[in-house]
């Protein structure tokens, strides 16, 4: 039997549908059972535990979302009950300058400016990374 759910990382409290789900079908994955309360169209996900207003969804194994409703275990998440969320962005204050490595390997040209792809072809297929 093919792999009908995914899970994207250990902390995931959301489960992705990779075929359709019917409602008040039975899930199992890795040793814990779901009850969908409503159906899970294929790419779509579901809450793997009861979310409260303002919980946190993980995807990722990071914040993706936060509940803006109640949601049940095996419930599918939407925009009416999920907002997504991400961490905040900022602009870094101290200057950042990037200065370019080299490494002395046999039969590779030096990087001393920037290379096309014919050059390095010219080192030979078993030169390319």
């Amino acid at each position: 039997m093919r792999n009908r759910i995914l899970k994207l990382d250990a902390s995931d409290n959301v489960l992705i549908a990779l075929t359709d789900l019917n409602q008040r079908e039975q899930i199992a994955f890795s040793g814990n059972n779901y009850t969908l309360v409503s159906d899970i169209p294929a790419k779509h996900k579901f809450a793997t535990e009861d979310l409260a207003i303002g919980a946190d969804v993980i995807m990722y194994g990071v914040i993706v979302g936060r509940a803006v409703k109640p949601v049940r275990q095996g419930e599918r998440l939407t925009t009416s009950n999920i907002q997504h969320q991400a961490a905040s962005f900022h602009q870094q204050s101290q200057g950042y300058r990037w200065t370019m490595e080299t490494a002395d390997l046999p039969g590779i040209p030096q990087v001393g400016r920037p290379r096309g792809y014919s050059e390095l072809l010219a080192c030979g297929p078993a030169r390319v990374l």
